[in-house]
């Protein structure tokens, strides 16, 4: 990748986020997807989906929240590639939830304020938005 250049990718899901107790375990069902998420911390799991894989039992949920993806594979001395995705998002006023894999990073944004942020994010200097498919197969 570039260190000028950041191409993102909109994913075409729909994503969920939940909350679950600290000591709930990953059900099956999401170890089976092609795409998730799972954070466990010593307060909380929490599980990212797509909106079209549901789960019960979650403490808090939110939904339609939308996903774009650094399109790249990412060494760990790049830095401040999330700040260049989310400070013209954030002086915009539209919120994020960001996630961070061994190769590169993920953005959520509120499926509302999609449209507003795919914008903003193709008019910044140095990258590039194309929108892409889907995680499910």
């Amino acid at each position: 990748m570039s260190q000028n250049t950041i191409n993102l990718i909109l994913l075409k899901d729909e994503f969920t986020l939940y909350q679950f107790p600290k000591n709930t375990k990953v059900p099956a069902s999401v170890l089976e997807q092609d795409w998730f998420t799972v954070s466990k911390t010593t307060d909380e799991l929490s599980i990212i989906l797509p909106s079209q894989v549901p789960l019960e039992g979650a403490t808090k949920k939110d939904d339609q929240w939308r996903c774009f993806k650094v399109d790249a594979q990412m060494e760990f001395e790049l830095v401040g590639i999330l700040v260049r995705i989310v400070t013209p998002l954030k002086d915009n006023k539209i919120s994020v939830f960001a996630v961070s894999t061994y190769d590169t990073d993920y953005v959520l944004v509120k499926s509302d304020h999609i449209e507003k942020a795919y914008k903003i994010l193709g008019e910044e200097p140095n990258m590039n938005v194309r929108e892409g498919g889907s995680v499910l197969q």
